[in-house]
């Protein structure tokens, strides 16, 4: 029982992990949309970041999902 216990704990703890990862590179790609609209659109930072905000709302996407999206094509612009 103790084991289970036991394992049944680590496993949470170990998913808790992958989540915070995986926040941790969401945060990271956001930042860097936000850059990039800053530099091209000369934007502030919040106005950035409520642009990107407001397309993920409009097309019912995750804010890192538009981030990285805009990172993409950023990246195409530039090639």
């Amino acid at each position: 029982d103790a084991a289970i216990a036991r394992f049944e704990q680590f496993q949470a703890l170990k998913r808790e992990l992958d989540e915070v990862e995986e926040k941790l590179a969401d945060r990271k790609v956001i930042e860097r949309a936000k850059g990039i609209l800053m530099q091209t659109r000369n934007l502030s930072e919040e106005e950035a970041y409520r642009a990107l905000r407001k397309q993920a709302m409009e097309n019912n996407a995750r804010l890192a999902e538009v981030a990285r999206q805009v990172i993409a094509v950023a990246s195409l612009m530039t090639s």
